[in-house]
């Protein structure tokens, strides 16, 4: 799913998930996968920066162990960089 803001110009939000159970290989079975970034300006009228991303996954491996993790990044104080005229 993609989320755009139209006042802003800007893709805010892109979300990945499955719509069916994934086997990447023998004995292993993703249940449920789903990641989200986050994005918005670094600064008002600025470039666009991913803020967040957020992952989850559920699962099983070799039918008994059982995979249940979450992971969300952040990202802050991000700084302008002015690049070099080509010439």
């Amino acid at each position: 799913m993609l989320t755009i803001v139209k006042q802003g110009h800007y893709v805010s939000q892109i979300t990945m998930q499955n719509r069916e159970p994934i086997k990447p290989g023998k004995g292993v079975k993703i249940q449920d996968f789903r990641t989200t970034i986050d994005f918005s300006p670094a600064q008002s009228g600025g470039p666009t920066v991913p803020r967040s991303i957020q992952t989850s996954i559920r699962g099983k491996a070799m039918f008994v162990i059982k995979i249940n993790k979450s992971e969300t990044l952040e990202y802050n104080d991000f700084e302008f960089v002015a690049r070099e005229p080509l010439d």
